[in-house]
């Protein structure tokens, strides 16, 4: 059971950012001094928390606690011919309903960095880091009052080193195609990487695969205060070209006032590798995994 054990982590969380953002919302990105031309730098951060407490309540229902974080934030470099992009985000939620202890809703940590040397007004060489892992464990709940650990920190990491073609015809796209990828998947947790959990061989802690990637970005307000945002990212193994991992992030934001939006997302993940999924039938096994969040809360862009 996901606890939480001190007001400190609370908030840390009230403090961590509300957003399902995965760039900068609203503020322009300030221009670092002159000592680091070509530089930009912005991001967000803002908080949702929510209470429910019933008191003799005739209608019924339960007592209710969330906590919901997100901070991101994004550098860029422009020169004459280079241009270089980097992305953090970090995500951590949790809820109790009913008093039976915080259970995580949110938990990631993301970090993209892209440099790309110009050749074309829309097309540019480029190579890509992409890194993702998650705070704390990831618990399965086969019953009530029991919990098993399926994750930790780094336990999977994953990371994927690309070299392509950045292809930018519009400032709100562009797609990065990247015939040589290598993905690097880690298991630091001695018992799940016994157990050989996301592909490793049981005892080892490293897996590495050679591969083709793909990467499709699209951020655009189409209307005033409303803003779509997907990502698309896909790799394929040259071992089994048929077994592509896909991780696709959709969102929609709706700019309320300056520090109010709502926000609608969508994550789907499908890896082969990882196959100690509780599905909803009750199995366990590989299965694509998606998370709708619909979510109001405060964010402040710097």
């Amino acid at each position: 059971m996901f606890k939480i054990k001190s007001l400190s982590v609370i908030a840390l969380l009230l403090f961590s950012t509300w957003a399902s953002a995965q760039t900068p919302v609203d503020a322009p990105p300030a221009t670092i001094p002159d000592s680091l031309k070509g530089w930009k730098a912005g991001g967000n951060f803002g908080a949702n928390f929510s209470l429910v407490q019933l008191n003799n309540w005739a209608g019924g229902g339960q007592n209710a606690v969330s906590i919901v974080g997100l901070l991101n934030i994004g550098a860029t470099y422009k020169g004459d011919a280079i241009t270089w992009n980097n992305v953090l985000e970090l995500g951590l939620g949790a809820a109790n309903l009913g008093g039976i202890g915080f259970r995580k809703t949110d938990d990631k940590i993301i970090f993209i960095s892209k440099l790309g040397y110009t050749l074309s007004p829309a097309l540019s060489a480029a190579v890509l880091a992409d890194f993702r892992t998650q705070f704390l464990d990831g618990l399965d709940f086969p019953r009530q009052d029991s919990s098993v650990r399926i994750s930790s920190f780094m336990a999977p990491g994953y990371l994927t080193l690309s070299a392509g073609l950045d292809y930018h015809p519009v400032d709100y796209f562009s797609l990065f195609l990247a015939p040589l990828s290598n993905r690097l998947i880690f298991v630091a947790d001695e018992k799940l990487s016994q157990a050989g959990a996301f592909g490793v061989r049981p005892g080892e802690r490293i897996l590495s695969e050679l591969g083709a990637a793909l990467s499709a970005q699209f951020k655009k307000e189409f209307v005033e205060n409303i803003t779509l945002q997907s990502r698309l990212t896909l790799f394929a193994p040259y071992s089994n070209l048929t077994t592509i991992v896909t991780a696709w992030e959709n969102l929609i934001l709706f700019k309320v006032n300056k520090y109010v939006t709502v926000s609608l997302e969508t994550q789907a993940f499908y890896d082969d590798k990882v196959k100690n999924i509780r599905r909803d039938d009750g199995t366990i096994g590989q299965a694509t995994q998606v998370k709708n969040t619909l979510a109001i809360g405060l964010v402040y862009g710097f």
